[in-house]
C-alpha cells in the first residue's frame, strides 16, 4: 500500500513548513563554540511502524493477529542532553501499535534510553547513529462491550539501534529522518519504525 508514503511526505511537507517558521533569523555561531547549540533538547517523531511479523507472540505460542486495518503510524516523543556536537543521550516514548478487530485489541508501547553519536557535515547537515534499550509492552485485550474476558500481557527489554540524518533549520531547530530497529526477543517480534520528525535545542 502507498498509504504510509503518502502520510510521511505529508508529515515531511509539514514539519519543515513548521520548523521554517518556528527557526530563528540567526545563523549558527559555530566558530565560537561549535556548528550546533549543545545542552537540553526536546523532538517529536511519527512514522510507519513495520512489524517483523503480522502476529502478536506469547509465550505459550499462541498468537493473535495484527489486524490489516490497524494503524501503524507511530510516534516517539522525546528529551536529551547533547554534550558537544558529537555526544548526546536522550531518553523517549514509543507508541508503535493500536490495533482493533472486532473485540480484540492490541497495544504496543515502550519507553527507550539511547546513547547518539553525531557526525556533523556542515553547519546545515549531519548524520548520526544510536544504540541502547527498550522496554517495551505488548498489551493483548479479548472484550466483551466494556468487560475485558481475556488479557495477555508481554513485557521485553530489547536491543535498539538507529540511523539517521538532520537538516539544522537554525543551530537549535532541526527537521530528522530516522530508522529505528528494536531487536525482537522471547515473545515480541522485532519492529522497524520509519520516521520524520522535528528537534528543539533549548
Amino acid at each position: 500500500t502507498k498509504t504510509p508514503l503518502i502520510v510521511l511526505v505529508f508529515l515531511s511537507i509539514a514539519i519543515m513548513t513548521i520548523s521554517a517558521f518556528a527557526a530563528e533569523s540567526t545563523k549558527p555561531n559555530y566558530a565560537v563554540d561549535g556548528l550546533y547549540e549543545h545542552g537540553i533538547y526536546v523532538g517529536g517523531q511519527f512514522g510507519y511502524v513495520e512489524p517483523n511479523n503480522d502476529k502478536i507472540h506469547y509465550f505459550n505460542d499462541n498468537s493473535a493477529f495484527i489486524p490489516s486495518s490497524a494503524s501503524k503510524i507511530g510516534s516517539r516523543w522525546y528529551a536529551g542532553y547533547s554534550y558537544n556536537d558529537f555526544y548526546a543521550a536522550e531518553l523517549g516514548y514509543d507508541r508503535l501499535i493500536n490495533a482493533s478487530s472486532g473485540d480484540s485489541h492490541t497495544y504496543l508501547s515502550g519507553f527507550d534510553a539511547l546513547a547518539k553519536f553525531t557526525l556533523p557535515i556542515n553547519i546545515y547537515f549531519s548524520a548520526f547513529g544510536k544504540a541502547g534499550f527498550a522496554y517495551v509492552d505488548q498489551d493483548f485485550k479479548n472484550m466483551s462491550g466494556s468487560t475485558t474476558i481475556y488479557r495477555k500481557n508481554n513485557t521485553r527489554l530489547l536491543a535498539t539501534g538507529a540511523i539517521g540524518g538532520s537538516f539544522h533549520v537554525t543551530s537549535r531547530v532541526e527537521v530528522l529522518g530516522t530508522i529505528t530497529h528494536m531487536f525482537g526477543r522471547a515473545g515480541i517480534d522485532s519492529i522497524t519504525v520509519y520516521s520524520l520528525g522535528a528537534q528543539y535545542t533549548f
